[in-house]
Order: structure tokens, then C-alpha cells, then sequence
């Protein structure tokens, strides 16, 4: 069947009722359902389709789910049917009774950067989620849902395999995630979140259902879409040129090999994979490793929907596993933003979780914003190894080491709910009990102050809301601390003294936590503040908070948290 520029099967079937719910309740995240939902709506057929299966079914189960659905497009303002298609997704969200916000992005401007001559794609992407995020912000939600389908999936995982990812890499995305600190990696940059996407989240409640059976729910409902004609060019993205190979991939290609019939084990397997990279004009950067790309694959799978269906589950199995060992391997430790573990312990953990145990200890202990590439060593495996041997190997001699994620690795002596380093302790008279430390790892002796994060000097920031006047100020200290300024509550003699001292926060102790300390013309430094606290919402379940020192200032106005998961 054909409607506007899509065509699909008669045999596909609208999405029930029955089949939405059971694939929604798969999306809630760990903190449970808010009072509000977004919804990224591009007016296509996929978020028409999303938004019209989400309102129907929070009105069918309005107790136990959130009570208002708030619908977020963005004009990308690349091509002159932009703003048609902002317009589409109102009068859709409008039709279905949905509350609607639309955003623009106003390129050459300070907030974004020059209208994109190349990269088009990403450049798009990037300030694409950051409105996103900020609509999220203005409307009060903490829960977004994209439009992402199976078809989707497929065309992520086979981009991964070709960029010689795992088969957990190639499971694509996840039904639920933590929308972490960004898709771009530097701090304030374009597609930055920082702090407010640590407690947002992204579902994608359609993973489960194939692009025809989303068309079939438009056409059975009367719904109304727009149509993107970028999605119908193969060379303006890569993702386009995989669609579009796929797309006329129904019959047997020239190499004989039918795609969707086609056995992962088979040897046209390479054959195939050849003439695909040929056809689609892949970028030279693309290293494919088709011996590798072989054996990621499950034997026997025939249809490679289903087989990117069952590397979905086993991630989500992988994760779940992964969650466990975490919270056996984790032992208190004295120092906030540190992860103490016993090596006989880590040894327990089965071969095919270690690596994924070692990056979520990474993700958590890193300097590097959380969830980015960097924060986990770019999931490189040869980093990874170097990790796990390490810790697989401990002995009286191992040596502190880094590999990656700006993590030192310090072997320990555990001792109660203490350690000592082991290059320090003295085991002769008992039986030491073997652990590891992660902590930050000190930045580079060749850092400049102004380019080294864990020294900020935050005096024009406060002296400004002090100006205004403005209650709070909030600095994302390092990608790891909240550190919060209760400006109503700043002492008289503080806010006198900064009419000509100065106000930084440096890392003190081996972990760089934040001390906020007060500096006078003729550079003697006052701290003010260095007690540190934990966001509760960072603890694994049953995990008690860790203990501050005894020896840290509290100050009444101000407060430093740490706040990075090592869940989500």
C-alpha cells in the first residue's frame, strides 16, 4: 500500500492497544513515571504515530501513568519545508488535543553556530537535542519519548558493525537510558546538558515495531503526517544510503546474497558486506572488519530484524547482570567520588561481564562528562584489557596504573570500611585482604590554571547574581560535584569581602573534591567550604552514604554534591 511517499506491506497491522502497553511498561525508568511526558514530534509519520499511541494510552490508564503529555518540535531551518513541517507537527499535536511547544534553531547566532555548509547531519543532531532538552526544562518534564522504530534499529546496528562494534554495540539503543551530560562532549558546547540531564531520561517505546506496522497505525487512525523529502535521498546521510539499500534489497542483490534470508555464518556473509560498502559510498574512515563482524552475529538467525531483536534483549540481560555485580564489587570507601572494590571479588565476575563491569566503573569515576565516549575509554577494548589484566592479576607488587577516562587505579589494602595503599602498608604480620581504588587522576602538570577544571574561579558568577539579585547559583564543578551557592543565606562579611577578593573552588584531597575557598588580593587563600555530601539518588539500593571527614569546613550557604550514577 502506498500513502503520500511511503509504501507499505498490506500484510503490516496497526500497532494494538495490548502490544503499545506491554512495550511502554518496558520504557519506565528506574525513578518511575513523572507528572509529565514529552514527546520529540518532527510531524512525521513515526512521532505522529508515537504520539497518538501514548496520549491513547495514558487516557486508558490515566492512575498509573503521567497526566500530562506535552508534544516538542524543532525547526531545523536547513531547508525551505522546515517550517511546513514545524507547522504539520502543531496542527497534528493540536487535532489530538496534545499541548504543543515549537523551537527554532537560529543559526549564526550566539546560542548556535554558522548555518552548516558540511556535517550538515550532525550539526543538526546536536543543536536538535539540546532544544529538545531545553524544552524539556521549560515544561517541567523529566521523561522523553522518540519515535525510533525497528527499521531504525537495524540501520544503527548495522552503522556500528561497520565502525567494528560488539554485539553489545550492535544491539542499538536502548528502550530506556539516562540522558547523561550531552551528545557533545565539551562543556557549554552545542548539544551540551550537563547537569539537568543527569536526572532526565529518553525512551523509545517503538524499538519493538517494524516502519510499516507504524504507517498501518497512521492510515487505520486517519492520521495526518508530514513527509520529510530528505529522507528520500540516499546521499544527504549515511543513515539514508543504508535505508535505501535495504529498501531495494527485496530481491536478490548482484551477489546473489538475499539480505533478509541471510545466514550470519553463510560465506557470501563477506561477499555481501563487500558490495554494500561499495554501493553506498562509505567514507574511507569506515574500517570494516568482516571476520569480526562474522562472529558478532548470533548463528542460525535468518532475519536480521530478529537478530537485532535478540542482541536488544541480551543487552538489556547484559545490563540487569551487570547491575549485580556492580553492587557486590562496590565497598564503601571513605572518599567521595572513589569506587573500592575487593579483587577477589572482581575475579568472581563472569569473563563476558568484566569489561562491562570496568566501564561502568569508568563511566562513574571520570572526569569527562558523564556518559560521553571519553568517560569510558571510548569503549576501547584494548584499554579495557589493559584494565582487566591488571585487576585480574593482582599481587604484592602491582603498581598503580591509567588507561583511560582520566582514572588512576591505586592497588589497596582493605581494612574494615578503610584501606591503605598497598605501597604503604605493611602486610608482614597478617593476611592482606587485595583491592583496588578508582579515583579522578590528578590533570596534567602542563595544564594552564585557566584549562585545568578542577580550578575555577567563580567570583564574576556570584558577583552577578548578587547584582541581580538571584537566590541560588549552581556550578557544575569537574563533571562530577554540584556545587551550590545559597546566595540569600551568604554571610555580611563574605559579600563585603567579594567587593575585592575573589571566590574559587579547587580540588582538594586525592580525589580532587571541591573546596570553595576565598582568595585575598595578596593571594592568601581562607577556605570556606569543603565538607562534601552524596545525591541520594546516586546510591546503589541498600548502599549507604559515604562518610565525609571530620576535618572539613561546613559552610551553612553552600553545598557540594556528588552527582554521577553508576546506573542508567
Amino acid at each position: 500500500m502506498q500513502r503520500h511517499a511511503y509504501t507499505y506491506a498490506k500484510s503490516a497491522l496497526p500497532i494494538t492497544s495490548h502490544e503499545f502497553s506491554a512495550a511502554f511498561f518496558k520504557c519506565e525508568p528506574p525513578t518511575g513515571w513523572r507528572q509529565s511526558l514529552a514527546v520529540s514530534n518532527s510531524g512525521g509519520p513515526d512521532s505522529t504515530c508515537l504520539l497518538f499511541m501514548i496520549k491513547r494510552h495514558i487516557e486508558e490508564h490515566s492512575a498509573a501513568y503521567p497526566g500530562r503529555v506535552v508534544s516538542l518540535s524543532i525547526n531545523h531551518n536547513l531547508q525551505p519545508a522546515s517550517k511546513a513541517m514545524a507547522d504539520g507537527a502543531a496542527r497534528g499535536a493540536a487535532g489530538m488535543g496534545v499541548e504543543h511547544i515549537n523551537k527554532s534553531i537560529s543559526w549564526n547566532t550566539d546560542e548556535f553556530p554558522d548555518y552548516p555548509v558540511t556535517a550538515a547531519e550532525n550539526m543538526s543532531r546536536l543543536a536538535r537535542y539540546q532544544l529538545l532538552s531545553a524544552g524539556m526544562r521549560d515544561t517541567g518534564c523529566r521523561i522523553i519519548a522518540l519515535g525510533h522504530h525497528m527499521d531504525d534499529q537495524v540501520e544503527t546496528s548495522l552503522i556500528r558493525l561497520l565502525k567494528n562494534t560488539t554485539a553489545y554495540g550492535a544491539a542499538g539503543m536502548k528502550p530506556v537510558r539516562r540522558w547523561g551530560m550531552g551528545i557533545s562532549e565539551k562543556y557549554g558546547s552545542l548539544g551540551w546538558t550537563g547537569l539537568d540531564g543527569m536526572n532526565s531520561w529518553i525512551i523509545r517505546p517503538l524499538l519493538e515495531f517494524s516502519k510499516d506496522r507504524l504507517l498501518a497505525t497512521c492510515d487505520h487512525n486517519e492520521l495526518e503526517y508530514v513527509v520529510d523529502p530528505t529522507n528520500f535521498i540516499p546521499s544527504y546521510t549515511l543513515r539514508n544510503s543504508i535505508r535505501d539499500y535495504l529498501a531495494s534489497n527485496t530481491k536478490t542483490v548482484d551477489v546473489g546474497v538475499n539480505f533478509m534470508q541471510l545466514n550470519f555464518t553463510h560465506s557470501a556473509h563477506q561477499s555481501f558486506l563487500q558490495e554494500f560498502v561499495k554501493q553506498t559510498n562509505l567514507p574511507g574512515t569506515f574500517s570494516v572488519d568482516l571476520r569480526r563482524i562474522r562472529e558478532t552475529l548470533p548463528k542460525g538467525q535468518s532475519d536480521f530484524r530478529e537478530t537485532v531483536r535478540e542482541l536488544g534483549a541480551q543487552a538489556i540481560r547484559i545490563d540487569h547482570e551487570v547491575d549485580n555485580w556492580i553492587q557486590m564489587c562496590k565497598t564503601s570507601s571513605p572518599i567521595v567520588g572513589t569506587f573500592l572494590m575487593s579483587a577477589e571479588t572482581f575475579k568472581r565476575v563472569p569473563e563476558h561481564l568484566r569489561t562491562h563491569v570496568i566501564t561502568r566503573i569508568l563511566r562513574y569515576v571520570s572526569p569527562y562528562p558523564w556518559g560521553s565516549l571519553r568517560s569510558m575509554s571510548k569503549r576501547r577494548s584494548d584499554s579495557l584489557r589493559i584494565i582487566e589484566t591488571n585487576l585480574l592479576n593482582t599481587t604484592p607488587t602491582s603498581t598503580r596504573f591509567i588507561a583511560g577516562s582520566g582514572v588512576l587505579w591505586t592497588p589497596v589494602i582493605l581494612r574494615d570500611k578503610n584501606f591503605k595503599n598497598l605501597s604503604e602498608a605493611n602486610t608482614r604480620h597478617e593476611k592482606p585482604v587485595y583491592g583496588w581504588l578508582a579515583s579522578r587522576q590528578r590533570p596534567t602538570s602542563a595544564m594552564s590554571e585557566t584549562d585545568n577544571p578542577t580550578i575555577v574561579d567563580v567570583t564574576t558568577r556570584i558577583r552577578e547574581c548578587l547584582a541581580q539579585p538571584a537566590e541560588r547559583f549552581d556550578y557544575l564543578y569537574d563533571c562530577r560535584f554540584l556545587v551550590r551557592f545559597n546566595l540569600a543565606q551568604i554571610p555580611p562579611h563574605i559579600r563585603a569581602a567579594l567587593e575585592t577578593h575573589s571566590l574559587w573552588i579547587k580540588g582538594s584531597s586525592r580525589s580532587y573534591t571541591p573546596a570553595v575557598v576565598l582568595k585575598a588580593t595578596d593571594g592568601a587563600e581562607r577556605v570556606v567550604h569543603s565538607a562534601v555530601s552524596v545525591d541520594r539518588r546516586t546510591l546503589l539500593p541498600d548502599e549507604t552514604t559515604m562518610t565525609e571527614k571530620k576535618d572539613s569546613v561546613d559552610a551553612l550557604w553552600i553545598s557540594s554534591i556528588w552527582i554521577r550514577h553508576l546506573t542508567g
